[in-house]
């Protein structure tokens, strides 16, 4: 079952129709006459569509439209409202509802208020009764004016005063629309054939006194009528509406208004009805009370659940799906590795064969390894040594290297030889100024920064610029164009081995 599919049942004293609607689709089931045999039948009907919803779209002479205008109030207050101002207007009346049309523009803006009532029910409850006995989902119960509203926004009627007339088999409806909005609608019986243009001409002006009396409808202002001809007889209606400055008469046969609703037109002119039916929206204006449309609520709460069920089953199936793919891409990975597995071995054991076959003992093999790893241990480079020397030298850009000897006799990989490795460099300040003891300052911060090296053992000053010592014998000369002697060093740095 369509899940947007309802069934559309246009009632009026006179009996009605039963149309099934689903998304952008309109199908005829039955007519169904005010009599015990339409009753029968349309419960047969609804016997075999029990799981659809039903909405009614009520065509009665039988309906009040008041203008109200009530404080603008919110939630529960608006609601207490609106039921107490209902009351007061259509007294006891089942089928009433006030439909909110925007605010007054001045002083303390004010909600307007278009009340609607169905004020004689008595010939609609054999059709609810038979609705409620067989516990179909009821969604509501409306006015064929107020479907009107959608067949003027559907027909893009879009003149600030229209009035819509069109013949149905209960009369003729006149629908009043101010800005788009319903006004004021009424229906009257043309029994009389041989005179239907002039009759609906008639009413047209009739119609249009009232709401001048009414003050509904501006006396200066000009009035829209807009003629649904669907069976071709209304061009005299047309003609003698169209030669009173008052009216601008607008004629709309069934091949334009089955354009623009979507609707063959053979079945508009069989039933003028379905021009309303088709125009129906989903939300509606409902004038049922709340306690007969609870098998609808429960109807939408078991759809709710079943599309939420429907959309958890989709969305594990598409995981499902998706995890089935994964799977079978990792096993085809798999696949792969395995086959470029056997086709390694299959080369190792190629290069096996040929291989010169050398026998060798245990015994032999493990004496290689240990020399090959005396080996690989002996073989030390003066990479790291020279590393912690440059990361010093790059900070003290006033020393001057002469000359560099790295000796790694003390690295060794076993014995009682202390592993260690040493360097003994030559270096000079400068440029020197012949101030000894700037210069041994600057020695000292050298060595300081050796000492604070990463692995640094023992750094040891080997010769100074000038010696300090008592027994030395200091020599030089005072003459101003002697040259500076030079501020050489010599010192030694010892690392430790590297822990592996």
């Amino acid at each position: 079952m369509n899940l947007g599919q309802r069934l559309l049942v246009y009632l009026s004293p006179r009996g009605g129709l039963v149309l099934l609607a689903g998304w952008r689709s309109l199908d005829w089931l039955a007519e169904v006459p005010a009599t015990e045999e339409g009753l029968q039948r349309f419960s047969s009907l609804l016997a075999q569509h029990s799981r659809l919803p039903v909405t009614l779209i009520v065509d009665s002479v039988d309906e009040d439209y008041r203008l109200e205008t009530l404080p603008h109030v919110l939630g529960r207050a608006r609601q207490e409202l609106l039921v107490r101002k209902l009351r007061q207007i259509f007294r006891n009346a089942p089928y009433s509802a006030a439909i909110q049309q925007g605010r007054a523009s001045e002083g303390r803006r004010d909600d307007r208020y278009l009340m609607v009532s169905l004020t004689d029910s008595e010939w609609l409850q054999p059709w609810v009764a038979e609705i409620r006995r067989q516990n179909i989902p009821f969604a509501g119960m409306t006015l064929m004016s107020l479907a009107a509203e959608n067949v003027l926004k559907r027909l893009k009627i879009s003149a600030p005063h229209v009035l819509l007339a069109s013949r149905q088999s209960a009369g003729l409806r006149l629908s009043y629309f101010q800005q788009g909005r319903l006004r004021f609608s009424r229906l009257t019986r043309t029994d009389n054939a041989g005179n239907a243009n002039l009759n609906i001409a008639d009413e047209v002006s009739k119609t249009q006194l009232y709401l001048s009396s009414q003050r509904i409808f501006p006396r200066e202002a000009r009035l829209t009528v807009a003629l649904l001809d669907l069976s071709r007889t209304l061009q005299s209606a047309q003609a003698s509406l169209g030669a009173d400055p008052q009216f601008e008469t607008r004629l709309l046969d069934a091949d334009e208004i089955g354009r623009r609703l979507g609707i063959p037109a053979a079945l508009m002119v069989n039933a003028p009805e379905v021009v309303y039916l088709a125009a129906l929206e989903p939300h509606f204006e409902n004038l049922a009370p709340a306690t007969l449309s609870k098998s609808f609520r429960l109807h939408q709460i078991k759809w709710g659940l079943f599309a939420a069920g429907s959309a958890a089953l989709v969305s594990g199936a598409a995981m499902a799906g998706w995890n089935w793919l994964q799977v079978r891409a990792n096993t085809s990975q798999m696949q792969q590795i395995e086959a470029s597995i056997r086709q390694s071995e299959t080369l190792y054991r190629e290069t096996l064969k040929q291989l010169p076959n050398v026998p060798l003992s245990a015994e032999s093999l493990s004496r290689l390894v240990e020399t090959a790893g005396r080996i690989e241990a002996a073989n030390h480079t003066p990479r790291r040594a020279y590393e912690v020397l440059s990361n010093v030298l790059d900070r003290h850009p006033d020393i001057l290297l002469d000359k560099l000897s790295w000796d790694s006799s003390g690295l060794s990989t076993g014995g009682t030889t202390s592993p260690a490795e040493s360097l003994v460099l030559d270096a000079r300040i400068w440029p020197f100024n012949g101030n000894y003891r700037d210069a041994k300052d600057k020695i000292n911060h050298f060595m300081q920064d050796l000492r604070a090296q990463s692995g640094a053992s023992e750094v040891v000053l080997r010769s100074e610029p000038v010696n300090t010592a008592s027994s030395s014998t200091l020599s030089g000369t005072t003459l101003q164009n002697a040259q500076l002697a030079e501020a050489r060093f010599s010192m030694g740095l010892t690392l430790r081995s590297a822990q592996p």
